[in-house]
């Protein structure tokens, strides 16, 4: 909505160089309110008085000497093309040929000499009014583009961040889930390890068994680890550890080993059921057969070194075996063929 008579403070540019057209038109919007009226009398003025004053309604005679009226709208169309500036003409002329000319050059109203006043005040307000609509909506429309390009900007950085979230809580939720999966695989494949585990002792030297038996070990120690599964991370940590001696040629196949490494899969697979059943991992001791595992890392040798027996014990504590049966380990680990039992150490630690 307008304010009223808000047209009175607009800035308006008469251009004529007959004073007796120039003066009566002034002296009527001065008497009406108009505050912001400039004039010029020479048309060459008219561009560099424009680019000042910045009107909102230009009065302009049609027939002036050096430049008329009509090359006066041609040269503003090249300086300010998109000018939505209303230019009232005022000419004596009245053929329909100078009417169409002036609105094809860009006039939007006309006022014949000799001025009636009442008619010209009337145009003069009815333009002004036009003008001020075109501001005003010209400022809502900037408003609105600046508050668009406000909102844009905040969906697009809402948009990173969905994005960034998206893409974190996705890969925390597959993690989790992949080391389910595959929890849930190594349990499935518990059969075909016992099969594996029973073709490696049959065939000791074939590779792809062991390194078959190790990625299946070593991912059910992998997603325990995670899901905080510590008893069964603590037998398959063992197996591994004994499994890579195996793979890298520095222990041999053995009927100790081989036994060991199917009691640790019914281990696993009791554990594992277990979890499935109460997601506990039940409270049976497996200590025994993770000291024995440790134990068989050293190759059975009856008279280890003392480097051997430091890291077996050590492998122990980290377990968190007893200390009881660390000293145990140990000392069978020192000792050699019992003469009396006819037992060797590993049937020893096995009782």
């Amino acid at each position: 909505m307008l304010e009223p008579k808000g047209y009175l403070k607009s800035k308006i540019l008469i251009v004529g160089d007959e004073p007796g057209n120039v003066l009566p038109l002034e002296q009527m919007m001065i008497q009406e309110g108009y505050e912001y009226l400039h004039s010029a009398s020479d048309s060459t003025q008219f561009l560099g008085l424009f680019a000042e004053i910045h009107p909102d309604l230009v009065l302009l005679d049609l027939n002036m000497p050096r430049m008329d009226g009509f090359e006066v709208m041609k040269q503003l169309k090249v300086i300010d093309p998109k000018s939505l500036v209303p230019i009232l003409v005022l000419t004596a002329l009245k053929d329909e040929e100078t009417k169409l000319r002036a609105l094809r050059s860009g006039a939007k109203d006309f006022l014949s000499k000799p001025f009636d006043l009442t008619e010209a005040s009337l145009r003069i307000k009815n333009l002004l009014e036009m003008r001020l609509l075109h501001q005003k909506v010209q400022m809502h429309n900037q408003i609105l583009e600046e508050q668009v390009q406000i909102r844009t900007a905040e969906l697009e950085r809402s948009a990173e961040e969905l994005t960034n979230f998206a893409y974190i809580a996705s890969h925390d939720l597959q993690e989790p889930l992949r080391k389910v999966i595959a929890f849930t695989e190594s349990y499935e494949n518990l059969d075909q390890l016992d099969q594996d585990l029973v073709d490696l002792e049959a065939n000791p030297e074939e590779k792809s068994l062991l390194v078959s038996i190790f990625r299946t070990i070593h991912t059910i120690k992998g997603t325990c680890g995670f899901l905080g599964f510590t008893k069964l991370e603590s037998i398959a940590h063992v197996g591994e550890n004994l499994l890579s001696k195996m793979r890298d040629g520095e222990l041999a196949m053995t009927q100790d080993i081989a036994n060991s490494l199917l009691t640790m899969v019914d281990a696993i697979r009791e554990i594992m059921s277990n979890i499935e059943a109460d997601h506990s991992e039940g409270d049976i001791d497996y200590s025994d057969l993770v000291a024995l595992i440790t134990y068989l890392q050293s190759d059975g040798n009856p008279e280890p070194s003392s480097s051997a027996e430091a890291a077996a014990s050590d492998t122990l504590s980290e377990l968190n075996v007893s200390e009881p049966l660390i000293e145990e380990a140990s000392e069978i680990l020192l000792s050699t063929r019992d003469e009396t039992t006819s037992k060797a150490p590993l049937d020893r630690l096995l009782d």
